[in-house]
């Protein structure tokens, strides 16, 4: 009966839990010139960065949060 939810609630927010405090570890900004993220998406994962720190994990942001950890990782392994 409270299987489901769990683990509904595991699969969204573990990644993006472990996606978010990898970020966070990074200290290391690159130039605009050797960034693999267009610019577009580089606001969104900064916005990100800064709603992890600041803002609660809810249903509403996970969703959010969840599309931008998912282009975030995609433009990542773009490059090898």
């Amino acid at each position: 009966m409270y299987g489901w939810p769990i683990f509904r609630a595991a699969v969204v927010w573990l990644p993006c839990l472990c996606v978010s405090q990898w970020a966070m570890s990074q200290g290391v900004q690159r130039s605009s010139s050797e960034d693999y993220l267009s610019e577009e998406l580089r606001a969104r994962v900064e916005v990100l960065k800064d709603d992890v720190r600041t803002t609660p994990a809810n249903a509403d942001n996970g969703v959010q949060r969840a599309f931008v950890l998912w282009d975030w990782a995609n433009a990542y392994a773009g490059v090898g």
